[in-house]
């Protein structure tokens, strides 16, 4: 998180007139949305009709610096502290601009300090105090206050990887090995964790965890730079369901599956008839084995909307898994109705059709994969499988061999490919 995230609060000294409620609520939306010269003239319209709500002038302050304008924005966070003598917001927000603005870690300390005073458990005045410290080189001080940050507090688990850094940087290697190992549990996506970790073990000697670690560290960064413009369509259209569901679906990818669920039932909630999210869901669920969960999502989306193969395919997946072969191999046939140039489908389907030793039928479907795409190793092995069960083993070994050369890694392959040689050999 940067020093500079202007956060929301919600104290209020006064009750506004609803006019003045109205435009302040418009002014938040259009910040989330990045719109800030808009924001602030919400926001103005909101300070003018109720000029004594405290937090009407710390929400200004924090449009007007985005745009630069660190002037009229001190002058709003400290018209917000004067007319609420109990509000830690805008003590906050003047002691990151003292530091990030002024350079002044004096005062900063002051007006961080003083939000403490007012609020001890406030996690984000003291990661801001923590932060300052760090930058300044007073290792001992920033490590006090990352410490009293509770770990569970979900909305800075970073608290934890910058005092495992802290550690790093006052030569504590083993204590922030420790502390980075837990930001790693709280945050499994934060690069800098991996980062932080990987130099700990390097000084400690333990060079290949280290380059594994921040091979991740590398890997976790040009994630989060391919996330960017999908978090900037949902920033901008908050409101439209398919920029969640791109969200959710490229978090999916990287396996962040939490932050997946978050952006598909975001997608659902603002139109429930958008089938792609209750897709998108059924494959989360399935991908952590809550198949009846999927199960039930499939079936959302398909009475959304029918054309959906994916997910006839995918329920065919978890039948075949639980057994239920019939099943399996009707949600397959309906997959490949509805999109008969997937490869992968026919494959599906041949493997169903193979478990019920119907042969002919298996063939038929590897055949047809293999016209589609030659380069689908399933539907290989798939064909090699059927040739093997109709006693054709030399055929079959003739198939599976260069497939096996590809891949080394595919065990059961090679155990299969090991049998039927041996059975080819006791047969001579």
């Amino acid at each position: 998180m940067g020093l500079f995230l202007l956060l929301l609060c919600a104290a209020c000294s006064r009750q506004p007139s609803s006019e003045a409620q109205a435009s302040f609520k418009s002014g938040l939306a259009l910040q989330q949305q990045g719109r800030f010269p808009e924001a602030e003239a919400a926001y103005r319209k909101a300070v003018v009709l109720a000029p004594d709500a405290a937090r009407y002038h710390y929400q200004l302050g924090t449009a007007l610096h985005p745009q630069g304008r660190f002037q009229d924005a001190e002058l709003e966070f400290r018209r917000a502290g004067e007319l609420d003598s109990e509000y830690p917001a805008p003590r906050i927000a003047l002691g990151r601009m003292f530091y990030e603005i002024k350079g002044d870690a004096a005062g900063a300390r002051q007006f961080l300090q003083e939000a403490l005073a007012l609020d001890a458990g406030s996690a984000e005045a003291r990661y801001t105090l923590g932060i300052i410290e760090q930058r300044e080189g007073n290792f001992q001080e920033a490590i006090a206050q990352f410490t009293q940050i509770d770990s569970a507090d979900a909305a800075y688990p970073q608290a934890r990887t910058q005092l495992g850094l802290c550690y790093l940087q006052a030569g504590r290697h083993e204590q922030a090995a420790e502390a980075l190992k837990q930001a790693i549990r709280l945050a499994p996506h934060e690069p800098a964790a991996f980062r932080g970790l990987g130099q700990a073990l390097f000084r400690q000697g333990r060079t290949r965890e280290a380059q594994l670690l921040l091979a991740r560290a590398e890997q976790l960064e040009q994630q989060q730079e391919q996330l960017k413009p999908y978090l900037q369509a949902v920033r901008q259209n908050p409101a439209l369901p398919q920029t969640h569901y791109n969200l959710g679906a490229i978090y999916a990818r990287f396996g962040q599956m939490r932050q997946a669920e978050d952006h598909y039932l975001q997608a659902v909630a603002l139109d429930s008839a958008y089938a792609p999210a209750f897709q998108g869901l059924g494959s989360l669920y399935q991908r952590q084995s809550q198949d009846e969960r999927a199960l039930e999502y499939y079936a959302r989306a398909l009475a959304r909307d029918p054309s959906l193969a994916e997910a006839h395919n995918n329920m065919g997946l978890i039948y075949y898994k639980k057994g239920d072969l019939p099943r399996a191999v009707a949600e397959y046939r309906a997959a490949i109705g509805l999109a008969p140039d997937r490869g992968f489908f026919y494959v599906n389907l041949g493997n169903a059709y193979k478990d019920q030793k119907q042969l002919d039928q298996a063939q038929q479907a590897a055949q047809q994969a293999i016209s589609l795409d030659s380069t689908l190793h399933g539907a290989r092995e798939l064909m090699g499988d059927v040739l093997a069960l109709r006693g054709q083993v030399q055929q079959a070994i003739a198939i599976w061999e260069p497939l096996a050369r590809q891949l080394p890694e595919h065990k059961s392959l090679q155990l299969k490919l090991q049998r039927a040689r041996e059975l080819l050999k006791s047969e001579r």
